[in-house]
């Protein structure tokens, strides 16, 4: 695959899944006046093993349950994308690969002996992987036509599989690293892609959302999507209240609720305080190096302030005592032109739904509100902190012994994102109980910890005499979650 030969390359990392799920949705206004003949296959629905029929079964009696918050979006994960994906190979691959890393965490975190399991498990990731790949590639024929309900069904699921697959790696990484057992390379945490996929999600729907106005006139050429499921979600909505609703899951585990939360909310305020006092220190010193060099203002560090305002809002957010009045406004292009966009060619039900899980509308669920903060902050501030995410390995064992210690000439921009980048990955340890993402906030900022320690940042000033305030959060929440796992 081209993408591997270029694999240091952030732009490539970035570029591909949204390349893959929303280029030709943000270009479709050509499309209407040349639209490409869909593929045949996309829309026949495939033969399924039986070892799919069981994930399918598994999706449906259990995956589908354990996500929503609300009846409406049972009806969407349970009823309305389920019955689309029997007529678009694209969302059953995405359903399927979902379906495949939910059963791996439930063995991880609920068996007995899950350790003695890893052949079963790593066959389960393998198969997740092969239909996300196949999913990947298919959705491409789906965005050179009108099937936006497949493009925007799809979008969920990848971000579903990309963080419960992390999620699932995390737990089984950690399990068998204090079980002192190896992992293969199958099994171990994968690098930055749950980045990717949130942000690509997002994209998606906004290119789609914003795909009919340039060529409005057209849009009257344009049949129904074949897959369409029919929105009869209200008749189904009591039906699909009581047992088939799991408790939902949004925010902190027990521990974490009564330990770590309450330390985090007393603390914040002054940790921003100091960032936002580091970020203009780095600020003005770039600028007194560009009036003597007679250079541009630096657009990385423009990117990580903008970052920095994004990260106080949402931190304003999550802990201000009545949520409510302080709801994260959604972005601005998600807003605008809404009577003419791609958005009205896709089923309400699936509009509705992904509004709410990419927060295009404004969302009360932590989960969603913390983690929307990778689709708000500027592009290239993302790009800052995946390049510097490269460098680190995922786990010490994996690399040479030495390898950490050898200098990474990371720039002062990249050093800056990071340090946002700490700052709001304390607020995704407050997620742990929303199993999907679980332990994700803490392996990542404990791979930024030991590699900041490795390469001597100075991440608190040594005047202060005080520990970094992440670095802090992290030794709480480590000592919390490590009996209970």
């Amino acid at each position: 695959m081209q993408d591997t030969e270029e694999k240091g390359s952030v732009q490539c990392i970035i570029e591909t899944p949204l390349r893959l799920l929303t280029r030709e949705a943000v270009r479709r206004g050509a499309s209407y006046l040349h639209p490409v003949q869909e593929a045949k296959p996309l829309l026949q629905p495939s033969t399924l093993s039986s070892e799919e029929l069981e994930l399918l079964s598994h999706y449906i009696t259990h995956t589908s349950r354990a996500i929503p918050s609300d009846a409406d979006e049972l009806y969407a994960l349970h009823v309305g994308i389920p019955n689309l994906a029997f007529g678009s190979r694209p969302v059953m691959g995405s359903m399927l690969a979902l379906s495949a890393v939910c059963k791996c965490y439930d063995i991880v975190r609920h068996s007995r002996a899950p350790l003695e399991r890893l052949e079963e498990i790593n066959g389960l990731f393998v198969l997740a992987d092969r239909h996300h790949r196949t999913s990947l590639h298919q959705i491409q024929a789906a965005l050179h036509d009108d099937h936006f309900d497949t493009v925007l069904a799809n979008a969920p699921l990848m971000v579903l599989y990309a963080l419960a697959g992390h999620s699932a790696r995390v737990l089984l990484a950690k399990k068998a690293r204090r079980s002192g057992k190896i992992l293969s390379n199958e099994m171990f945490p994968l690098q930055s892609q749950w980045i990717t996929s949130i942000r690509a999600a997002y994209v998606a729907y906004v290119g789609v959302h914003n795909s009919s106005s340039p060529c409005s006139d057209f849009g009257n050429i344009i049949p129904n999507s074949p897959c369409a499921v029919k929105d009869d979600s209200a008749s189904h909505t009591a039906a699909l209240s009581g047992g088939n609703l799991y408790p939902p899951e949004d925010g902190p585990s027990e521990g974490t609720r009564r330990l770590l939360l309450p330390i985090v909310s007393a603390t914040y305020g002054a940790a921003l305080e100091k960032l936002n006092a580091r970020a203009q220190t780095v600020w003005i010193g770039e600028g007194d190096l560009n009036i003597h060099a007679r250079s541009l203002p630096n657009s990385e560090l423009h990117a990580c302030l903008a970052s920095l305002k994004l990260l106080d809002e949402l931190f304003t957010t999550v802990f201000a005592p009545n949520q409510s009045s302080h709801e994260l406004p959604p972005p601005a292009s998600s807003t605008s032109n809404f009577q003419l966009n791609g958005l009205e060619k896709a089923s309400p039900w699936l509009r509705r739904y992904l509004a709410r899980v990419t927060s295009a509308t404004p969302s009360k669920l932590w989960r969603r509100t913390i983690m929307a903060f990778l689709n708000r902050v500027p592009l290239e501030y993302l790009q800052l902190v995946q390049s510097a995410l490269d460098h680190m390995p995922v786990a010490t064992h994996q690399t040479d012994s030495g390898s950490l210690d050898k200098p990474i000439p990371l720039g002062t921009a990249q050093q800056l994102a990071m340090n946002i980048f700490s700052h709001w990955l304390v607020l995704v340890m407050l997620l742990d109980g929303v199993w999907w993402i679980g332990s994700i906030g803490q392996w990542e900022l404990g791979r930024v910890l030991s590699f900041a320690e490795a390469q001597r940042w100075t991440l608190e000033p040594a005047e202060t005499g005080e520990s970094w305030w992440p670095e802090s959060m992290y030794a709480v929440q480590k000592a919390i979650a490590e009996p209970l796992e």
